[in-house]
């Protein structure tokens, strides 16, 4: 019987125990086969279950699956797994400075930035970049309609946007009924005032090409930026969950891509047997 190392990583939560869960599997060996992960992410149940491939450098194999199939591109499963090799040691850590962490899974790779003082984790922030899209918007009252896909075809998604408040939160009771189950849907609300931008989204159960994490950042980064709002004025970005609660990531924008902070904290760890 084979031991793995296995952490719980919670995110958009403010609050213990009330975000998302997401179980963290170390299989620096690969021993573990796709129908071994597969069974485990089955077990867990859980939003997405990643597997760590390799540990030793700064090169990062990673699998992510739902209960039901492989899954690529999360942003969100990347948050937990470096937070999870970071308390874990296994990214050792430096005196100061940056420590660049490359991830990769079978269709993409991404850049993960950690910072150190006095040997000590200060902050990781996630490289995303923009995607080259087509807009097409249609006007509705205070709300904007706006169809987005990257010009490579491979992501589409509807985004209906306001910066009405109110309007922000009937729509987004409004999609979060059942007669909302129809298409995925993408609610942004941007705050003049406080430079907050608050997104809320609406799945399908007939969805077949989900628009991964990655890209409904970098559609609403995009789309912001298209509507004339400076870069700077794009600062924290929150998700709002069905639970009420959110999680508030801290943007800065460079050029064609943009980086990303985010909570993320372990609420259990353990050793997982197979």
């Amino acid at each position: 019987m084979m031991q793995y190392n296995f952490f719980n990583i919670e995110i958009l939560g403010e609050e213990k125990l009330k975000g998302v869960g997401i179980p963290v599997i170390i299989d620096s060996g690969s021993s573990l086969t796709d129908e071994q992960m597969q069974n485990t992410a089955k077990l867990f149940n859980a939003y997405r279950t990643v597997f760590i491939r390799s540990s030793v450098s700064d090169d990062l194999d990673m699998r992510v699956f739902s209960a039901k199939k492989e899954m690529f591109d999360c942003f969100y499963a990347e948050v937990a797994a470096v937070y999870s090799l970071i308390k874990s040691s296994f990214i050792r850590e430096i005196e100061k400075g940056k420590k660049e962490i490359k991830i990769s899974d079978p269709e993409n790779t991404s850049k993960v930035s950690i910072s150190y003082k006095d040997m000590k984790t200060v902050g990781v922030s996630h490289q995303i970049d923009l995607p080259q899209v087509n807009i097409e918007e249609k006007d509705n009252l205070s709300t904007k309609e706006v169809f987005i896909e990257t010009t490579d075809k491979k992501f589409a998604s509807k985004v209906i946007f306001t910066e009405d408040p109110l309007e922000f939160s009937k729509l987004r009771k409004e999609l979060s009924g059942p007669s909302a189950l129809k298409e995925d849907k993408l609610l942004v609300h941007y705050d003049k005032e406080f430079k907050n931008v608050f997104f809320y989204v609406s799945r399908s159960i007939n969805s077949k090409d989900l628009v991964d994490s990655r890209h409904q950042l970098g559609f609403i980064v995009k789309y912001l930026l298209e509507r004339g709002i400076e870069r700077e004025d794009i600062k924290n970005i929150c998700h709002l969950l069905n639970s009420g609660q959110y999680s508030i990531m801290e943007t800065t924008i460079d050029k064609e891509e943009f980086h990303v902070k985010m909570n993320a904290r372990i609420f259990a760890e353990g050793i997982l047997n197979i």
